[in-house]
């Protein structure tokens, strides 16, 4: 007997893509804490985000320090306003560097450079108290990178109601990130000159 269902049962890649192609443009809130080896706080940031797929993104950081990130899907832009400096890099040199940069990338990207599996909420590993948010009604996904090299070994990804709710990663020096998103919003009108970094009068230009 063959069952139909079986037949088109999803991968955890093709459902995680599903979940992200559920919104073209997203704008949200985070939290940001970095976490020891030892689950010590090292540091905590907030601020605002927005996505456009695929490829364009903007990360800005309000506390405690300013910063942003921002990319029209081609180049990277990282701005220090404090430090009166723009750091230029091509997009394909940072996806490493940044795995938020994640959420805007495709099917085939994400099946190409991931082994992805689906994951249950008490499989993943207790970091620090309250730092998983979902409920059970939430999805996980765990994706590590398929080249070696990369500067993070593991990312998590938590999806609640069909928006992402938390990503989780953690480097090759056994640090870990959780990123908590709040006031989420899809299917929005976002300026795309939000995309693109206009460099202010006296700020050092440094190509990478």
């Amino acid at each position: 007997i063959i069952y139909v269902g079986a037949l088109f049962a999803k991968t955890p890649t093709q459902i995680l893509q599903q979940q992200l192609s559920r919104f073209q443009t997203m704008t949200a809130n985070f939290k940001q804490v970095i976490l020891s080896t030892d689950g010590m706080t090292l540091q905590k940031s907030s601020g605002t985000m927005a996505i456009s797929r695929p490829g364009k993104f903007r990360w800005e950081t309000l506390m405690p320090m300013k910063q942003q990130i921002i990319t029209n899907g081609k180049t990277v832009w990282i701005y220090d306003p404090e430090l009166k400096q723009v750091v230029i890099r091509k997009l394909n040199q940072s996806i490493s560097q940044t795995p938020i940069l994640l959420l805007t990338q495709t099917h085939v990207y994400l099946d190409k450079s991931f082994n992805i599996k689906s994951i249950i909420k008490n499989q993943i590993p207790r970091l620090s108290r309250g730092m998983t948010v979902l409920g059970k009604s939430g999805q996980w996904f765990e994706l590590t990178p398929k080249k070696s090299g990369e500067a993070f070994n593991k990312v998590i990804l938590g999806f609640e109601n069909n928006q992402i709710t938390q990503m989780q990663f953690s480097n090759q020096l056994g640090q870990k990130t959780i990123v908590s998103f709040s006031k989420v919003k899809t299917a929005m009108s976002i300026p795309q000159r939000n995309f693109t970094f206009s460099a202010p009068k006296g700020i050092d230009m440094v190509k990478e």
